[in-house]
């Protein structure tokens, strides 16, 4: 949703007395970090779990619903994003009142430095956005026990070792 939220934009005249503004149905209300304690922070270890939690408020019942997170570089750099609707996660129907609902990363696979974390609330085809906090909570990552690589992320793999193959004549 936030990396579809990023590309959306509005259709429609210049001339704004012609927009109807409808009652926001569902909004969010706060974004935030868990360290692999469950603890709030906005400082997380390289390596450890995560957890991206974004908490809103419904004003009626809303279903058909899509949630996302983003992650961008304190230099603007668009990192990654998701949304349940490519994760292809059925979204229960959001009741009157307060939810929340997050987003759990095993091993953090970020290398140590600043970002900016966004979240969004779309409709489950990315088509109506609800809601959408960018870059609203920083994220400092530390390192940790795990060595991390250069770059923003330490890519998940094996090596392996063998023998070179000669062609086949």
């Amino acid at each position: 949703v936030a990396v579809a939220a990023e590309t959306a934009s509005s259709a429609g005249d210049e001339d704004d007395d012609d927009v109807v503004v409808e009652e926001q149905q569902i909004r969010i209300t706060d974004v935030l970090l868990r360290n692999e304690g469950g603890e709030e922070s906005t400082s997380v270890t390289h390596g450890e779990a995560v957890e991206i939690v974004i908490r809103y408020e419904a004003t009626s019942p809303v279903d058909d619903l899509a949630f996302g997170y983003a992650i961008h570089g304190e230099n603007g750099v668009h990192i990654c994003g998701s949304h349940t609707a490519i994760a292809r996660v059925q979204v229960p129907p959001a009741p009157v009142g307060a939810g929340q609902v997050s987003f759990r990363i095993p091993d953090l696979p970020l290398t140590p430095g600043t970002y900016e974390l966004s979240a969004a609330i779309a409709d489950s085809h990315i088509q109506r956005i609800y809601d959408r906090k960018d870059r609203v909570t920083k994220m400092t990552v530390r390192r940790g026990s795990v060595p991390a690589g250069a770059g923003f992320i330490e890519m998940p793999g094996t090596w392996e070792f063998g023998r070179t193959r000669e062609p086949s004549a």
